[in-house]
């Protein structure tokens, strides 16, 4: 009898944390703003890469690559490309957020989506693309590819900001983090 009751009040009890739940607002705002934070610190590591490897390449083609570290750059361009695959745990971990059971959900998903696209291939391309640039800089397929790769950036880049502001105005309560992707090539040094 007594299992019967223990079995009948955690049935219940199953049920019961099962059913939908009705954040407020506030609450829902607290999620997206959850997992804008997530995907944020996540991303550093690439973003600081691939803002890094703009850099070198700037300075390279500007000759103002201090010489004597100039036979690091292969080294730093392989760890840079490395921070926006799929082999750093970070950018794995992008893939694997949980986005909460809410009217933005959808909103969250294509924000990963574009996140991801931003990092492991319009990033990794374009520093694959820099690390040939280094060795063979009049390349002209390469040249044309890397500008492709900074339109995609700035595309993928605009899309995730698209799907961060829709989810923003699903839950619209408080203000939502931005998401960490910057311009590349920064825009001042075009």
């Amino acid at each position: 009898m007594w299992t019967a009751v223990v079995l009948i009040v955690a049935v219940g009890a199953s049920i019961l944390s099962d059913l939908p739940t009705h954040a407020t607002p506030a609450q829902r705002a607290r999620e997206v703003a959850t997992v804008v934070r997530q995907i944020n610190t996540d991303l550093h590591a690439c973003v600081f890469a691939a803002s890094q490897s703009f850099t070198i390449y700037r300075q390279i083609t500007a000759g103002t690559f201090p010489p004597g570290d100039r036979a690091l750059v292969p080294r730093y361009l392989s760890d840079d490309q490395q921070a926006c695959s799929f082999e750093d745990q970070s950018i794995y971990s992008v893939s694997t957020i949980t986005i909460p059971n809410i009217s933005a959900g959808s909103d969250l998903t294509a924000l990963v989506k574009a996140v991801l696209e931003w990092s492991t291939s319009d990033a990794v391309g374009a520093i694959v693309d820099i690390e040939t640039l280094v060795k063979s800089p009049h390349d002209a397929r390469v040249l044309r590819d890397l500008a492709k790769r900074e339109r995609m950036l700035a595309s993928d880049r605009a899309l995730a900001e698209h799907d961060l502001r829709a989810a923003d105005r699903t839950v619209g309560t408080e203000p939502i983090p931005n998401v960490a992707l910057p311009a590349l090539p920064h825009p001042n040094t075009g």
